[in-house]
């Protein structure tokens, strides 16, 4: 992939990510916000950013990723050095996400263990 379009809108980048998205490259579009991520032009706009890192951790649980997703935080968490309590939400609403995902996948393999069984 070619050098990250980003103009410091992270609607912009969420945009560009979700036209990667429709055409289904989704290793583009996590590689696209991984780079917004590291991109140190942008790092005194945290709480910019943080729409950025949702978008992120969202993408990297839904294609089960979620090793890879520590990397994005990681990074997340160097630009948020000095607003712990921002990294903190964020964490928590990637873990709320995570088990919401978690909980629909283990009720629909109960559905589907059920309908086996009949």
């Amino acid at each position: 992939m070619s050098k990250p379009w980003f103009s410091g809108i992270p609607e912009s980048a969420i945009k560009r990510a979700d036209e990667f998205i429709e055409v289904e490259k989704y290793d583009d579009a996590r590689e696209f916000l991984f780079d917004v991520l590291r991109n140190k032009r942008h790092k005194d706009k945290v709480n910019e950013q943080s729409l950025v890192i949702i978008k992120f951790c969202q993408l990297y649980v839904d294609h089960w990723k979620t090793t890879s997703a520590k990397d994005g935080l990681y990074q997340f968490r160097i630009i948020c050095s000095q607003n712990l309590n921002l990294f903190h939400s964020l964490v928590e609403i990637f873990l709320n996400y995570s088990n919401e995902k978690l909980a629909l996948m283990h009720s629909s393999a109960q559905t589907r263990s059920a309908q086996e069984n009949l």
